[in-house]
C-alpha cells in the first residue's frame, strides 16, 4: 500500500470524525452514536419492524434469534479444534447476548422498566453500554484468534501481520486525535472566552495531537522496515528507523515540555487554570517500542552476517 493513499485515507478519516462532532449537537453524544454501531441500527430495524403489529413482532424476534445464532453456528461447525475452544466459547456467549440484549435496543419500553428513573441521557448511555459489551465480546474473539494465527505463523506471515496492526494502530491514532482531543477542544472553546485561553486550548491540542502524529510516522517507518525484512537494505532501513525514532522522541518531549511551561507562564493571563499539564506516557512508550525492535532486527542481522563470515 503506498504511503500517499494511507495519508489520504487517514485525512480523509479525520476530516469525517471531526465533521461529526463539529455539526452534532453534543460531541459526547456523536462519540457514543459511533460507538454504538452497528448494533444500535439493528435495534432500531427491528424495533421498526415489531411496530408494524403482531406479525412484525414475530418477525422481529426471529430476526434477532436469527443474529445471535449465527455466531453460535459459527462456533459449533467451524471450530473442532481443542485449541480453538476459547474462540468458540467466546462466539457462543456473544450469541446469547445478541439474543438476550438486542430486544432491549429494539424496545426503549423494556429498557426503561428496569432503569431506576427515566431520563433520556441515561437510556442512550445505557443503551451505548449494550452495544459496548457487545464489541467487548468481538474484541475478545479477535484477540484469541490472532494469538492462535501467531502460533501458527511462520516469520513471512509474521511480518504480514505486524504490518496490518501497524496500520489499525494509526486508524487508532487518527481516532484519537479526532474524537478524544478534538472533541476536548470544541468542549473547551464554548467554556472559554479570553483570547489567551483560546490560544491556550489551540495549542494545547496541537501539542497533544503532535504526539499521534508522531506515533503514525513512526508506525509507517516500521511497516516499511517489515516489508525490507527479507532483502539487503534490512541493516539501513532498521537503522532509519532507529534514528526517525530518536527524533520523534526528542520532539515529542521537548514539545510538550514547552506546552507546560507556556502553560505555566501564562498562569496570570489565563481567566481559570485547568489541571491539563501532561508526559505522553503511552505515546513515549510506543516509539520506544518500535524503537528497541529496529534496534535488535539491527542487531540480530549483524550476527548472522558475522556468522556467515566465521563459517
Amino acid at each position: 500500500m503506498r504511503k500517499k493513499t494511507i495519508f489520504t485515507a487517514l485525512f480523509a478519516e479525520f476530516i469525517a470524525l471531526c465533521a461529526m462532532q463539529f455539526f452534532s449537537a453534543d460531541a459526547e453524544q456523536t462519540v457514543f452514536s459511533a460507538a454504538s454501531l452497528p448494533f444500535s441500527l439493528l435495534g432500531m430495524l427491528f424495533g421498526k419492524i415489531a411496530g408494524i403489529g403482531s406479525i412484525g413482532n414475530a418477525i422481529a424476534l426471529v430476526l434477532i434469534c436469527a443474529v445471535g445464532l449465527t455466531p453460535i453456528l459459527f462456533a459449533v461447525l467451524r471450530y473442532t479444534k481443542k485449541e480453538d475452544r476459547g474462540a468458540q466459547i467466546v462466539l457462543i456467549f456473544t450469541g446469547i447476548l445478541l439474543i438476550l440484549l438486542l430486544p432491549f435496543l429494539a424496545n426503549d419500553t423494556l429498557l426503561t422498566d428496569r432503569l431506576p428513573l427515566y431520563d433520556d441521557a441515561l437510556l442512550e448511555t445505557v443503551k451505548t453500554g449494550i452495544c459496548l459489551t457487545l464489541w467487548s465480546c468481538i474484541v475478545c474473539f479477535a484477540v484469541l484468534r490472532l494469538l492462535r494465527l501467531f502460533q501458527r505463523a511462520d516469520k513471512a506471515k509474521l511480518f504480514a501481520y505486524a504490518q496490518k496492526i501497524l496500520y489499525a494502530l494509526c486508524v487508532l491514532f487518527t481516532g484519537v486525535i479526532a474524537f478524544s482531543l478534538f472533541g476536548n477542544l470544541l468542549s473547551q472553546w464554548t467554556q472559554r472566552t479570553e483570547t489567551v485561553d483560546r490560544l491556550l486550548i489551540i495549542l494545547q491540542f496541537a501539542a497533544n495531537s503532535a504526539n499521534y502524529v508522531f506515533d503514525i510516522f513512526i508506525a509507517l517507518s516500521a511497516v516499511d522496515l517489515f516489508q525490507q525484512t527479507e532483502s539487503e537494505n534490512t541493516v539501513l532501513c532498521a537503522e532509519k528507523l532507529c534514528r526517525r525514532c530518536t527524533i520523534s522522541l526528542a520532539c515529542m518531549v521537548g514539545i510538550n515540555t514547552a506546552f507546560n511551561a507556556l502553560h505555566i507562564l501564562l498562569l496570570s493571563s489565563l481567566s481559570s487554570f485547568s489541571v491539563s499539564l501532561s508526559v505522553p506516557i503511552l505515546n513515549i512508550a510506543f516509539v520506544l517500542f518500535i524503537f528497541l525492535l529496529a534496534r535488535l532486527i539491527v542487531e540480530n542481522r549483524k550476527l548472522h552476517d558475522d556468522n556467515d563470515l566465521f563459517i
